[in-house]
C-alpha cells in the first residue's frame, strides 16, 4: 500500500501553526518547524502527507493494539452509527452494545472484576476510579479512608485527580497546587533502585517501603493504591516476579483497596490479555481504555467487585476484541525474548545501553550516554 491522497503539506503545516496546540510537545519547535502530519496508515505502517512511510512502533499513543485499516472495525462503526449512534448509560438506560460488551469483558477479565462502567478515556477511568475507592469507604462507615498512594515515575493521565496520583514531576509544572491526599512510593525500577540486589530482596525493599508509608500515613486514612502493572510512559518499568503478589498481600492485611491501572497495559500489550495475568494478581478496581477500541473511538471504563456508554465505540470495542486470537496474543509473548536477545553492533564503538526492560509489547531501555547520538547512529 501507499498514500493514496494529495494532500498541500505546506498549507497544513501553516495552519497548524496557526491554531492548533499539541500537547507534550516543544511548542518552540512547533512554531519553528511545525509537526510530522501522518495521513494514512495500514497494519504497521503509516504514511506522511509526502508519501513518506514509517513504522508506527509506538502503536499510535500506546493504542493500536490491532494495527490501522481494519475494515471489520470501520464497517462496525458505520453500522452501528445508522442504527442507533449515543445512547447514554445515564438514568436507567443501555444500549445492546454496551450490554454485549460488559459481558464479553467479564468473561475475560481475571479474578472477580465483572461489573463495567463505561468512560471517554483513560484519565476519567482513573479519576473515576479513585473516586468509587474513596466512595466504597464512605459507604462502609470509614469516610475518613481517603489518601491514595500511588508510585513515582508512574503515570495516570493529566486529569487533576489523576494528575496528582501520577509520579513525573514534569507534569505537575504550572498546575500547581496539585489535589491533596496522595502520596508517592518508589516504582520497581532495579536498575537505579535495587543495585546489588536479588530480586527477592529487592521486592522486599520495596515492601518495607510501602510498610513504613502505611504506618506513616496510617492504614485507616487511606483508600487505595493504584499503580500500573508495568509503568508504561514513566520509562517501561518491568517489575521482578513475586512483585505485585507480595504488594497485594501488604494491601490486604492493611485493609486497602488495589487499582490496577490498565490504560496501557490491557488487551495484549504484556503478552495475555491483561498486566494482572501476566504478572499473577487480581485488583479491586481496573481502569482500562487505548486497547479496548485499538484507537479507532476513544473509549474506556473501568470494572469492579461488587463516555458514558455510548453504542459505537461498544460495537467497535465488541469488533475489537473478536479479532484478537490466542496465537496473537503468542506471537506477543514470543516478541519479547526475541527483543532481548536482538543485537546490532554499533561502529564507530560507542557506549552501550546498560540496562533493557522488556514486556512483550513495550521495550524501554536506560542509557549511559546521549540517546540522539544512539538514535541518530542507528538511523544511518
Amino acid at each position: 500500500m501507499t498514500a493514496t491522497q494529495t494532500w498541500n503539506t505546506t498549507e497544513l503545516v501553516a495552519k497548524d501553526k496557526a491554531h492548533l496546540l499539541h500537547p507534550v510537545s516543544n511548542l518552540k519547535d512547533m512554531r519553528e518547524h511545525g509537526p510530522l502530519i501522518l495521513a494514512q496508515g495500514e497494519g504497521v505502517y503509516l504514511w506522511d502527507t509526502d508519501g513518506k512511510q514509517y513504522i508506527d512502533a509506538f502503536a499510535g499513543l500506546w493504542n493500536v493494539n490491532v494495527g490501522h485499516g481494519r475494515k471489520v472495525l470501520a464497517d462496525a462503526a458505520a453500522e452501528q452509527i445508522m442504527t442507533a449512534d449515543f445512547v447514554p448509560n445515564f438514568f436507567g438506560l443501555a444500549s445492546p452494545p454496551s450490554i454485549e460488551l460488559a459481558a464479553k469483558l467479564a468473561e475475560i477479565f481475571p479474578g472477580h472484576l465483572n461489573h463495567f462502567q463505561f468512560t471517554s478515556g483513560g484519565a476519567e477511568s482513573n479519576e473515576t476510579s479513585l473516586k468509587i475507592a474513596r466512595y466504597y469507604w464512605w459507604l462502609k462507615g470509614k469516610p475518613e479512608k481517603t489518601k491514595i498512594i500511588a508510585r513515582r515515575q508512574g503515570y495516570h493521565g493529566i486529569a487533576m485527580g489523576a494528575l496528582a496520583a501520577t509520579g513525573i514531576p514534569t507534569y505537575h509544572e504550572g498546575f500547581g497546587p496539585m489535589v491533596p491526599g496522595y502520596v508517592h512510593v518508589s516504582p520497581p525500577y532495579a536498575y537505579r533502585l535495587g543495585e546489588g540486589l536479588s530480586d527477592e530482596e529487592f521486592v522486599a525493599k520495596l515492601v518495607k517501603e510501602l510498610e513504613d508509608m502505611i504506618a506513616a500515613e496510617g492504614a485507616d486514612t487511606i483508600a487505595a493504591m493504584i499503580a500500573e502493572p508495568v509503568q508504561g510512559a514513566g520509562g517501561v518499568t518491568v517489575p521482578p516476579d513475586g512483585y505485585w503478589p507480595a504488594v497485594r498481600k501488604t494491601l490486604d492485611k492493611h485493609g486497602i483497596l488495589l487499582i490496577a491501572d490498565e490504560v496501557i497495559n490491557g488487551f495484549g500489550r504484556t503478552g495475555k490479555m491483561f498486566g494482572q495475568e501476566t504478572f499473577g494478581f487480581v485488583a479491586d478496581i481496573a481502569s482500562f481504555a487505548k486497547g479496548i477500541t485499538s484507537g479507532y473511538i476513544p473509549w474506556a471504563g473501568r470494572r469492579f467487585r461488587t463516555r458514558s456508554s455510548t453504542p459505537c465505540p461498544a460495537r467497535i470495542a465488541c469488533s475489537c476484541m473478536d479479532s484478537r486470537t490466542p496465537d496473537t496474543r503468542l506471537r506477543a509473548t514470543s516478541r519479547c525474548a526475541t527483543s532481548r536477545s536482538s543485537k546490532r553492533k554499533i561502529s564507530p564503538p560507542m557506549p552501550r545501553s546498560v540496562a533493557m526492560r522488556c514486556a512483550p509489547s513495550c521495550i524501554g531501555c536506560s542509557m549511559t550516554t546521549r540517546m540522539s547520538a544512539i538514535f541518530a547512529e542507528l538511523a544511518r
